[in-house]
């Protein structure tokens, strides 16, 4: 674990949850903002027919999905832990849970 001495002491899982979430958000909202920009693969070369057996026509509403969801939770997690709120951790293990259902 990497150990950073601040104004605040030491911090260290901090800094980590940060990164991650800050990393996971960005990617996220690119892809988000891709399939909600190109929502048929125009922009992401996803053919429409991988959706076979999904309610979904295009690819708008996992787009929308991936961009509030999977973008912009991480971002809020990691805004809270920048902060050190006290619900941070509850909004880091809300989006631990919801990758574990889009990658399912």
């Amino acid at each position: 674990m990497i150990t950073i001495l601040g104004a605040g002491g030491a911090i260290g899982g901090e800094l980590a949850k940060l990164l991650a979430s800050r990393f996971l958000a960005i990617g996220a909202l690119g892809g988000g903002a891709a399939l909600l920009l190109g929502p048929r693969g125009e922009i992401l070369p996803l053919p429409v027919s991988a959706l076979a057996g999904l309610p979904f026509a295009d690819y708008s509403v996992p787009g929308a999905i991936l961009f509030i969801v999977i973008g912009l939770g991480p971002l809020a997690a990691a805004v809270l832990t920048w902060r050190r709120h006290r619900l941070a951790p509850l909004l880091a293990c809300a989006t631990g849970g919801d990758l574990i259902v889009w990658l399912r």
